[in-house]
């Protein structure tokens, strides 16, 4: 009978986890049948290939610690790239929709600064703000080839010998880094360290789906709660880029007066966030707190 007890060691025999290798090489499979559409990828294009490269580098961090790291190294570098190469599309279309949402909301401010050129280049409609389209078409055939190359050496990936066990060590490895860039990032709550913490997660997030035949209740109820954290800290790190991306400096009696409201009320929405943000991630990393205590991995044999 499978009981649970706060002293409980986590029996090996319970360690199981969901097939690795189909969900990596599909990620890159559903990315080149996305791209292989449209010359342009749209904004739902663009933002699923990035998630599905995350994934795919979470997935082969997860497995590093059983093959040869300096080849899976390589291979997130690459899966890395293709992201990158996908970004400029993407922080375009999420300044258009917050600007566009802040204007909806306050359209005298928005009246005030009809002038300001970032925010109109900004909140023009892709196919006007064409130089990062033009980029994304001359490289799409690139992207899809880097994808192709990389499917082509997964398959050689000895991921079903890797033992549950050792991939349960490196997705603890993911938790105890995860708790030190949390640590960080409340000690000194910069957009940089919260974007380092957001990035983290995902690895974790995704890391941790694979583990569900272990405890899908308690695992699934994991997951959500880091979702919910996630999509907080990415909210939090696009307005962050929206305020660097108008360019603005705080200089008394010298910046537009409309132009600091905007920014204040971004800013504000930025605390929201946090309200939301710390209290979560205190009760997913805090310090005393050790994944394998943790009621999704507490399960014994009695």
């Amino acid at each position: 009978m499978q009981t649970r007890n706060t002293s409980a060691v986590l029996d090996p025999e319970y360690v199981k986890v969901n097939e690795i290798k189909p969900a990596l090489s599909g990620y890159l499979r559903q990315s080149m049948e996305l791209l292989s559409g449209d010359i342009v990828p749209d904004d739902r294009v663009v933002h699923d290939v990035r998630v599905h490269m995350k994934r795919a580098r979470a997935i082969l961090r997860l497995v590093s610690q059983g093959l040869d790291y300096c080849n899976v190294r390589k291979e997130i570098a690459a899966l890395k790239e293709v992201g990158r190469r996908m970004s400029g599309l993407r922080e375009s279309s999420v300044h258009r929709r917050n600007l566009r949402m802040l204007r909806k909301q306050h359209p005298q401010l928005f009246s005030a600064l009809e002038d300001n050129e970032k925010i109109g280049i900004m909140m023009q409609k892709p196919q006007i703000v064409s130089a990062d389209a033009e980029f994304m078409a001359r490289g799409i055939p690139e992207i899809i080839e880097m994808l192709r190359k990389s499917g082509f050496r997964i398959r050689f990936y000895q991921v079903g010998s890797i033992s549950p066990m050792t991939l349960l060590r490196s997705l603890d490895s993911t938790y105890n880094k995860l708790v030190n860039i949390y640590l960080i990032g409340r000690n000194d709550p910069s957009p940089e360290h919260l974007h380092e913490l957001r990035k983290r997660s995902k690895d974790f997030l995704y890391q941790l789906s694979f583990f569900r035949p272990v405890d899908a209740r308690h695992i699934k109820a994991m997951e959500k709660k880091l979702d919910s954290l996630t999509r907080n800290l990415g909210h939090y790190n696009d307005l962050a880029q929206l305020i660097k991306a108008l360019d603005y400096r705080f200089v008394p009696g010298c910046t537009p007066t409309a132009l600091d409201e905007i920014v204040v009320i971004i800013r504000n929405m930025q605390d929201k966030c946090l309200e939301k943000i710390w209290p979560a991630a205190y009760k997913l990393f805090s310090p005393r707190r050790k994944l394998i205590n943790m009621p999704a991995f507490r399960l014994v044999e009695t």
